[in-house]
């Protein structure tokens, strides 16, 4: 009996030795305790075992996450490892704009049967779309004008803006947007380009599609037409160069320079122009850049030249469609391999922006750039600092949509900025034309044509990156941001749900950090004019609330925190 029981108890013994050392045969061992990558790139983990007691089953392997899930990843991890065990890899490779950024506790479990091993790491993404959020005081947008939409805006010297709302007008520089439209007009036909604001002489000239070029004193007493000597009536381009009080003229069938009384034709007897459409004219010093139907041409000191890209650039092209000369006289061109198309003198197609320094070439498509898959170019300005301003699509109709549209680009020779939807309050992405006044505020438009009539959904507008200064900010309700003073956010952090109050606040909107709408308020307390709002799904961050009261929209941050 004495012997019976010594076994059992040897049994025994041996029995819990053996279950205790089952809890050690392998374990997970990590390379590293963190991984911070920016959203869009990998992060690589490396799992290697630690094997006791001659374990040499299989390892059957699984990943989970902790409250931040993740989302647009994908995550690859071997499901089982025999032996000899050598370390495999733990990869997650998110996705640019959509993975939200945040710290993401991940968990390695091994296991066989009873038997597991648990690892844990972290992953910190960091969310580089980050952009503050929109703030509509540096953006005024109308949208239903009493007036009109005009084309073409620009500044003369003495800070009055001028435009072509049914007519070219004048507005004072104290005349707030909404009321524009009302000023002096010069109502002979439609303008077929920018006109010429000549203030030293107070003269402005009038281009027209059918007209030829008219020329009015400030007081509209004065009134003189050119027509019967020019190359053609319709005007496509105009350009005074101020140090020689001479007007160069563009048409549809070639180029003239008016120097007090005496026009110039220029053609094949006198230049290397034929009668070929221009397109634009512009001054560096001296020299005088024509954008034309065949090509860049330049003139200077009586001298003619023709530039063209090099055929092994891969850029092919004979339509100047638009041009811009900086300040240190680089030139910046829209160009299109179509002749010229019509009345409204925009091309079916594109084939981008293109720099020129005078020796040398770069191009600039949507493989390279922010462009639309048109690589259109409809309009380029050029800001003080040399940042290029470009809108990115036709004005008219091709094939039942307006070509292009990726909203406005700003580009400082290295970087590009794009202002959309997304990150701003534009109503929509299609930008037809943008131009700059004398203190560099950016205007805007989107005139969606068909035929002679305006889509509905077209806006026009201004905005500064730094803040538009008193008289040209949004003053609608509409439009106009207000101080968030008035307005609760509580808790801050929060995890499940947020409360606000802020007097006869209208239903909220939960905007993330590029501003996308995440949640709306579902719960309202009418004794005192709050919402609650779920943000239990929303990853761990900086949100914005944003709502409309009686006097403006109002926009405060929060944190949510796990």
């Amino acid at each position: 009996m004495k012997s019976l029981i010594l076994l059992m108890l040897a049994l025994l013994l041996l029995s819990g030795t053996h279950g205790t050392a089952q809890q050690n045969d392998f374990a997970l061992k990590l390379d590293k305790d963190t991984v911070t990558i920016t959203e869009g790139e990998t992060a690589t983990f490396e799992i290697s075992f630690v094997i006791q007691n001659g374990y040499d089953a299989s390892i059957f392997l699984a990943l989970t996450t902790g409250t931040l899930q993740m989302q647009y990843s994908k995550a690859t991890l071997p499901s089982l490892v025999n032996a000899p065990y050598s370390p495999v890899k733990l990869t997650i490779t998110t996705t640019p704009l959509y993975t939200k950024g945040g710290v993401y506790e991940l968990r390695i479990t091994g296991s066989n049967g009873s038997l597991s091993s648990v690892a844990r790491c972290y992953m910190k993404v960091i969310d580089t779309s980050y952009q503050a959020p929109i703030d509509s005081s540096k953006w005024h947008i109308i949208t239903k004008p009493t007036v009109g939409f005009p084309k073409i805006i620009l500044q003369d010297s003495k800070g009055n803006y001028w435009n072509d709302m049914n007519g070219v007008h004048i507005e004072g520089k104290n005349t707030v947007l909404e009321k524009w439209g009302g000023g002096a007009m010069y109502n002979y036909g439609s303008i077929s380009v920018p006109p010429i604001i000549d203030t030293k002489n107070s003269i402005v000239w009038i281009p027209t599609y059918y007209e030829g070029l008219y020329r009015y004193s400030f007081d509209k007493k004065s009134k003189t037409q050119y027509t019967g000597n020019l190359p053609d009536k319709h005007i496509t381009a105009l350009a005074l160069d101020t140090t020689k009080n001479t007007l160069w003229i563009g048409t549809e069938k070639g180029l003239a320079r008016l120097s007090g009384d005496l026009l110039t034709i220029y053609d094949t007897t006198n230049s290397i122009l034929s009668s070929e459409l221009i397109t634009e004219i512009v001054f560096y010093g001296s020299t005088v850049w024509i954008g034309t139907s065949k090509g860049l041409v330049k003139y200077e000191a009586g001298k003619w030249s023709r530039h063209i890209i090099p055929q092994d650039s891969g850029f092919t092209f004979s339509r100047i469609h638009k041009l811009a000369v900086e300040k240190n006289g680089d030139l910046w061109m829209g160009l299109s391999s179509e002749g010229y198309i019509g009345i409204a003198g925009e091309p079916s197609r594109m084939n981008g922006l293109a720099k020129y320094d005078g020796n040398n070439w770069t191009v600039y498509t949507s493989k390279n750039s922010p462009l639309h898959s048109s690589n259109y170019v409809n309009s380029i300005a050029i800001d003080k600092n040399g940042d290029k301003w470009l809108a990115s699509a036709s004005h008219y109709i091709g094939d039942s949509k307006p070509i292009g549209g990726v909203g406005i680009l700003k580009f400082d020779n290295t970087n590009w900025t794009v202002y959309n939807t997304l990150n701003s309050p534009l109503p929509g992405n299609i930008i037809n034309w943008v131009g700059l006044d004398n203190d560099d505020n950016v205007w805007f438009h989107q005139l969606i044509m068909w035929g002679s009539s305006i889509y509905d959904n077209s806006f026009w507008g201004v905005f500064n990156e730094t803040g538009l200064p008193p008289l040209i900010a949004p003053v609608s309700v509409d439009d106009q941001e207000i101080s968030a003073a008035g307005m609760s956010i509580f808790p801050s952090p929060a995890s499940a749900t947020i409360t606000i109050t802020g007097g006869s606040i209208a239903p909220v909107k939960i905007l993330n950090s590029l501003g996308i709408e995440v949640a709306i308020g579902r719960e309202s307390i009418a004794a005192n004019d709050a919402q609650v709002i779920d943000i239990s799904a929303l990853a761990s961050g900086v949100y914005f609330a944003q709502c409309r009261t009686a006097t403006g929209v109002v926009t405060k941050p929060f944190v949510v925190a796990r």
